[in-house]
């Protein structure tokens, strides 16, 4: 299995919705950035899409439709090379891997009879040491 670097460009030959490298770096650089959005109970909140689509509007200038569609495609290129097996590398963030199981015993909690589950894939993720270590500078 092949490691692939992640650059947002459609290489499958599907529209290139990219202006240029700058911007493919621009987006890979503001796209996780948090607002720190907070619920009723002033919580801090799960990053969702709709949050990376307002983060990327307010640091590009670009339309929300243009920031929503720019979104999409990076998720979709991501989801289109797991679903081939692909592992995807996103340098100084972390590691996308899929990996197999096997099938194995299983029961039902209801009856107790046991039963074999069937093999899957599961993807994986590994963070990179940069990210490990930012996200430990406070302790």
């Amino acid at each position: 299995m092949t490691t692939h670097r992640f650059y947002p460009v459609c290489r499958h030959g599907t529209k290139n919705i990219f202006y240029n490298i700058k911007l493919k770096l621009l987006i890979l650089q503001k796209l996780f950035v948090s607002t720190d959005a907070k619920n009723r109970k002033g919580e801090v909140m799960t990053l969702t899409k709709a949050e990376i689509v307002k983060n990327l509007h307010a640091h590009t200038g670009f339309s929300k439709e243009r920031c929503t569609e720019l979104v999409e495609s990076v998720f979709e290129l991501m989801k289109q090379e797991l679903e081939n097996g692909e592992d995807m590398l996103i340098s100084g963030f972390g590691k996308w891997s899929v990996k197999g199981k096997n099938p194995r015993k299983g029961r039902n909690p209801q009856t107790g009879s046991e039963l074999m589950l069937d093999g899957r894939r599961v993807v994986t993720f590994k963070c990179s040491r940069k990210l490990k270590e930012s996200v430990n500078l406070d302790s």
